[in-house]
Formats: structure tokens, C-alpha cells, sequence
């Protein structure tokens, strides 16, 4: 992944840091290994940053399926963090543009440009898109042409792409390289996990069924062996909140509605500020 290594490092030191962000749709078909690429892409885009990134800190980055949560990951992270949505149809799709919720969400993509974001959106089809993504939002992509190959473009190569979106081909791409498996490490192994409860969850009406834990439960946990652990504090807006990504990473058979009940719970039983020294 030189190559990528590389894309990540310029990205951050020519304009992550010079006040612009990035959105990084990556395209491939299922199971080719787009929530590989995307994970070991935020490894090393944390590595350019300065950080010493961990599974823990890797996966806290991932939104998996929910547009409400794509929104509150777009306050709650703070300035130059990476954002991942794995399933990002899910949450942008070309089909569902004129829906109220979408839109909404569009337009907090616009509104979070002063964070300095990067955003890896994982899309099975370029033509899944929306056109606002295609056409302009976008400054890179990459696609997966088979699992441990892929190709990044520019802005002039997703031009060419948007242009003749009747074809199936992918122009030249301007960067090529290669990708390693994670099979049986730590960090694919927690993904996988919380990947699974994900799109279970999406198959119940009730959620609440996912879980062979309760909210409840799982707050009095936490509370009994701590809660400073899960407190993170946004510099920017200056605040104090409990990490839901760290709740469902600890208890990931909680569905996304049951770790935001916990939150809850906890923001009531003590204020995070309170444990911020």
C-alpha cells in the first residue's frame, strides 16, 4: 500500500491542513474488499496525522448503515477526523435524492466543510451515487476491481467517468496499487462482529430483538467499571459527550438505537463534562 500510504500523506499535509476536506467514495462489488481498503486507508491516514492508530480508534471512525448517524458522527468528530460509512447506500443513495432525509443530509455535507473531514463512502456501483457525489463533491475515488487491487482517480477521471456514465468501463485510473488481507486480525475480527449485528439488525422491525442484552444492562456496566473511559471531548465545540462508537464497541451486539438509549442513560446518571480533568 505504498501508494495509498502515500495519497493519504499528501491529502493530509496538502489539504486536509490548508482547510479543505475530502470526500472518498470507494466502489466495488460485495465482498471484494471495500471495508478492508477503507479500514487499512484510515490506518494509514491516521499514521499521516500523527496518530498511533488502534483497532479501538480505527473502528470509531465507521458509521455503518444509519443516516441519523452519519449526521451526529458529522458533529460529534472533531476537526481533520477520517469518517467511514461502509454501506453508505444506505445513507446516500442516487435514488433517493428528493427524500426530506436525505437531503438533510446532503446539506450537512455541505455545512461540515469547515471541519476538515476526510470521508470514505463505500458504494457497490458507481451508478448507487448520487449525483452530487459524481459530478462535483468529490475529489477522489477508488474502485476494486478484485479483492488486494485497486485504483484511484482525480477529479479530471471522475469527470470522465460522470461524462459517460452509460459505460461500464472506469477511465485510466491515475493510481494504482495493492491492498493486504486482515483476515484473523483483531481489528477485522471486531468489524466483522459489529458488521454482522448491523445488518441483522436491518432485517427486524424491532431492534430492540437484535440484542441478547438490555440497555439497562449494559449502563449499569458501564457504570459500575467506569465511565471515563467512554467520555470524548470535541476541541471544537468545546464539549463533552459519550461515545456511542465506543459503547457499541464493548457491547456490539447493541443495535445503534440501544447504544444511543444507553448514552442517554449515562448523560443522566453523570455530565461527561464532569470527568473531563
Amino acid at each position: 500500500m505504498k501508494r495509498i500510504e502515500r495519497f493519504t500523506e499528501k491529502l493530509y499535509e496538502d489539504y486536509i491542513l490548508r482547510d479543505f476536506d475530502r470526500i472518498v467514495p470507494v466502489i466495488g462489488d460485495e465482498s471484494a474488499g471495500k471495508s478492508t481498503f477503507i479500514l487499512e486507508a484510515i490506518w494509514l491516514y491516521e499514521l499521516a496525522r500523527g496518530n498511533d492508530p488502534t483497532p479501538a480508534s480505527v473502528l470509531d471512525a465507521v458509521v455503518f448503515d444509519d443516516r441519523d448517524s452519519f449526521r451526529q458522527k458529522l458533529l460529534a468528530a472533531d476537526s481533520t477526523d477520517p469518517i467511514a460509512v461502509m454501506d453508505a447506500a444506505h445513507v446516500l443513495y442516487k435514488k433517493d435524492t428528493m427524500m426530506p432525509d436525505q437531503k438533510e443530509t446532503e446539506r450537512s455535507l455541505l455545512d461540515v466543510r469547515i471541519e476538515n473531514y476526510v470521508i470514505f463512502l463505500g458504494y457497490q456501483d458507481w451508478a448507487d451515487i448520487p449525483d452530487i457525489l459524481q459530478r462535483r463533491r468529490a475529489r477522489n475515488a477508488f474502485f476494486i476491481p478484485q479483492r488486494g487491487t485497486v485504483y484511484g482517480f482525480n477529479r479530471p477521471a471522475l469527470d470522465e467517468k460522470y461524462s459517460d456514465l452509460g459505460k461500464e468501463q472506469w477511465p485510466e485510473p491515475t493510481l494504482r496499487d495493492s491492498f493486504p488481507s486482515l483476515e484473523g486480525t483483531e481489528i477485522w475480527e471486531r468489524f466483522v462482529q459489529i458488521d454482522a449485528e448491523r445488518k441483522r439488525a436491518r432485517l427486524h422491525v424491532d431492534e430492540d430483538e437484535t440484542s441478547d442484552v438490555t440497555p439497562q444492562e449494559v449502563a449499569e456496566s458501564i457504570i459500575e467499571k467506569g465511565l471515563a473511559e467512554y467520555v470524548k471531548v470535541n476541541e471544537f465545540q468545546e464539549r463533552s459527550y459519550y461515545n456511542k462508537a465506543l459503547i457499541r464497541y464493548d457491547y456490539p451486539s447493541l443495535s445503534d438505537q440501544q447504544a444511543e438509549q444507553v448514552r442517554a442513560a449515562l448523560t443522566r446518571h453523570q455530565d461527561p463534562a464532569e470527568l473531563v480533568g
